[in-house]
């Protein structure tokens, strides 16, 4: 065989992906799997999803006419391994060379994760067959207590007893970072095989756990308590002895836009104690709730709401995707028998309408939170027929309470469920006042105010905005405005300053109307919200042109594009040559709000 060319490619993708040359070097036909087709693109991302450098590694995607049209009677699985783009995921762990040559590194499922360390099968394996006296070596993870994964291998010599796990230690040493020297090396003469000649590592794995007597994810008790002894119950009583209840633990932005974001500065009184009263209230203080979260934690509604209250009942959570996707949380709420599930209602808008809903058993799921806009009858009427939440809640609160204030009861009806925000939690005081500060009667709309054990200490650096905010006998103004029923439930029914909350994002009109009038051919611009069955609200756009017809919705769309964020890009622009307004010149957006649903044939 004068001339041997490596080939690498996949069942989805018909199957060669890379093919080396005939003229390749021996570090090329054993370094990598072979150079990209013609017409075959390739790309290795990172974790978010983008591009990474040369030599680093990530999960190989392809593009190319050899891709698969999907997998057959099976959509789901399709979706998940083609993108909208066309991009197969091929679950292989890889580097590209900056020569444009592919290294394949592992597959990503067999990746081993040792204490927070990556290990990549592959790369053992590779070393370990440089020994002389290795003729075969297989590495994979095996479940240990205290590391998470301990790496294994199971090595074939050349020669019955010609390798001993003393030399295959000392060979590692010093070749290969201490964290990737095998912790089981294990000798055997064949290896469980598809009978295609492919290794079954899982087959490995399952036989080493039942030989090592390991069972993964679980510890014993006594194991778990000395864990805590020793240095560790020093180093933990002395910094217990550091922290105060009331000192800051968090600070979180709020999603001003229309100037920096404000850092809301929480402490651990407030955050753990709003937790119980929500817990209390929802009936999470049980225990043994099974929540799928399909909110993100970098807001409060996750961050607080999920991984602050889970553990003080020893209640669970359930994280079905990096980032929001419906089918995904429903198949999680299935696969794990949820009981429970956060989200927006744009989030149970696209949930409740999926085609695929009628397949999944979802008998598990009986309750759940629902916040961050209102929710519309029709979709609560959805939540309990479709997806069998009788006991779901509405709540409302802000960053700076952190962050409920309102919370429903799992008995409440339909009217309060969609009709209100919920009522207040336990010690927490509410009032609504009007323009002179005093408290409005029950059913007159004023701005809200809450004063209680989970006000924020203030605006992080900021005193200014602090005393904006917050009243001296610490009253916090939310600057949205309600009423209180007479039953005392909270309805929000506007925002003091018209902000627009879209699918949960909070868009600031006089942010768009700024950023649009730097447009050389607008001369004045207009933003307000419209309702919207999906998403709550959908931004629209009054736009007055210098010149008739100078400027077009197509131009304004292209304006922001890249400028602005894709969500506070107007769902709507129109174009007027006058605008409703007072006698005294001040536009008024609540006249525009109605012409515009009554135009577009919408209903709030």
């Amino acid at each position: 065989m004068d001339v041997v060319k490596v080939a690498y490619g996949l069942t989805e993708t018909s199957p060669l992906l890379t093919v080396g040359f005939p003229s390749d070097d021996v570090e090329h036909r054993c370094g990598t799997v072979g150079y990209p087709l013609d017409h075959c693109e390739l790309k290795v991302v990172d974790e978010s999803g983008q591009i990474a450098p040369p030599n680093t590694p990530g999960e190989l995607c392809a593009r190319s006419y050899s891709t698969f049209l999907g997998y057959w009677d099976d959509a789901e699985k399709t979706r998940a391994s083609l993108t909208p783009q066309r991009w197969f995921l091929t679950g292989d762990v890889a580097v590209i060379t900056e020569d444009g040559y592919v290294k394949i590194v592992g597959r990503a499922k067999d990746m081993v994760i040792r204490g927070g360390e990556n290990i990549y099968p592959a790369e053992i394996e590779d070393f370990l067959m440089t020994h002389p006296d290795v003729m075969e070596a297989y590495a994979f993870g095996v479940p240990d207590e205290r590391m998470g994964e301990e790496l294994c291998v199971w090595v074939r010599s050349r020669q019955p007893g010609a390798v001993s796990e003393h030399d295959i230690r000392s060979f590692a040493k010093g070749r290969i970072a201490h964290y990737k020297v095998p912790r089981y090396i294990v000798f055997r003469d064949d290896f469980p095989k598809t009978v295609t000649g492919k290794v079954q590592k899982f087959v490995m794995r399952r036989m080493m756990a039942e030989e090592l007597g390991l069972e993964h994810g679980v510890l014993r008790f006594d194991d778990l308590l000395d864990a805590g002894k020793e240095s560790l119950s020093g180093e933990l009583e002395r910094r217990q002895a550091q922290v105060d209840c009331d000192d800051p633990c968090s600070i979180q932005f709020t999603s001003g836009t229309t100037g920096l974001p404000k850092g809301a500065t929480l402490t651990h009184h407030n955050v753990v104690n709003n937790m119980l009263m929500m817990a209390g209230r929802v009936g999470f203080d049980a225990g043994g709730a099974r929540i799928c979260m399909s909110v993100p934690l970098y807001h409060c509604f996750g961050c607080v709401g999920g991984s602050v209250m889970a553990p003080l009942h020893g209640n669970t959570l359930v994280f079905p995707s990096p980032v929001f996707n419906a089918t995904a949380s429903l198949q999680a709420t299935q696969d794990e028998r949820c009981t429970h599930m956060y989200g927006t209602p744009t989030m149970f808008v696209d949930m409740v309408n999926l085609p695929e809903l009628e397949r999944l058993d979802l008998s598990t799921l009986r309750s759940g939170l629902v916040a961050g806009a209102p929710v519309p009858f029709h979709l609560m009427e959805a939540m309990i027929s479709k997806l069998g939440m009788q006991n779901s809640v509405v709540a409302y609160g802000l960053t700076e309470t952190s962050p409920l204030l309102t919370v429903g009861f799992p008995s409440d009806d339909v009217e309060h469920r969609c009709g209100t925000v919920g009522y207040p939690l336990d010690h927490c005081e509410l009032k609504v006042v009007d323009e002179s500060g005093q408290i409005a009667p029950p059913n007159t709309p004023g701005e809200l105010c809450a004063r209680s054990y989970s006000t924020f200490l203030g605006y992080w650096d900021d005193a200014e905005k602090t005393r904006a905010s917050l009243t001296p006998q610490r009253w916090f103004l939310t600057g949205d405005v309600a009423v209180i029923t007479e039953d005392g439930y909270v309805k929000i029914v506007g925002r003091a300053k018209d902000m627009v909350i879209r699918g949960g994002e909070n868009i600031y009109p006089a942010e768009i109307e700024d950023f649009l009038m730097t447009h050389p051919d607008v001369m004045e611009a207009y933003a307000f919200g419209v309702p919207d069955e999906r998403m709550g609200e959908e931004l629209c756009v009054w736009v007055r042109s210098r010149q008739p017809g100078a400027v077009s919705e197509h131009d304004i769309r292209s304006f922001a594009k890249g400028r602005i964020a894709h969500y506070k890009v107007p769902r709507y622009i129109m174009f007027r040559d006058d605008f409703p307004k007072t006698v005294t010149g001040k536009v008024q957006k609540f006249v525009m709000r109605r012409m515009m649903a009554e135009e577009l044939g919408l209903e709030q």
